[in-house]
């Protein structure tokens, strides 16, 4: 028997010769004790303020330690052409982009990921591959808007309008999470 936590998991085990009907699907889930609006917002302006952010920015997070797998490099090329001075992109991981932008706010390795989704304000996960994000799944459960790539897992969880193609047209790809970013910026 094979365990999958998500659909296209489960698409992936019988691809490699798992019998279909040995196979069933478990989304993950997340402690609604821990991952709640109330906790997560209980540290929001302190947090916001040791990043540096102002009351009216609009915090962005991408939470990945591998950013070329999770794909930094088109949140890059997004941020890079939205032009809006509020929206700045928080990476939180272990691991520092190599470059610098005024949107840009490097916050480092988190040990309390609830108060990190408090204070974002919306969760960016362009993921090449994921097969069932947690990271997705805690934000939602913190009350944040997330986007996320048509590669993860999670997306069979979520509205069609908060999947975006991350493959196909570089251009489309770009112009269509420019414009899904541009519309959470407010």
């Amino acid at each position: 028997r094979f365990m999958a936590n998500s659909r296209m998991t489960g698409d992936l085990a019988v691809a490699g010769g798992a019998p279909p009907s040995s196979v069933e699907v478990c989304h993950q889930h997340v402690s609604l004790e821990q991952f709640n609006p109330e906790m997560a917002n209980a540290g929001r302006v302190a947090l916001r303020e040791q990043w540096g952010l102002a009351t009216d920015d609009v915090a962005f997070l991408f939470a990945a330690h591998n950013l070329h797998l999770k794909n930094l490099p088109l949140l890059r090329r997004v941020f890079g052409r939205l032009g809006n001075p509020y929206a700045k992109l928080v990476v939180v991981g272990k691991r520092r982009p190599r470059w610098t932008a005024p949107w840009l706010v490097y916050a480092g390795k988190a040990e309390d990921m609830t108060s990190v989704y408090g204070a974002a304000d919306v969760l960016l996960h362009p993921t090449w591959f994921d097969s069932c994000a947690n990271v997705v799944l805690e934000a939602m459960a913190c009350a944040r808007p997330v986007l996320v790539s048509d590669t993860s897992g999670i997306n069979e969880l979520l509205p069609p309008e908060d999947v975006l193609k991350v493959r196909g047209d570089p251009t489309t790809v770009e112009e269509t999470w420019t414009e899904a970013v541009g519309a959470l910026a407010v």
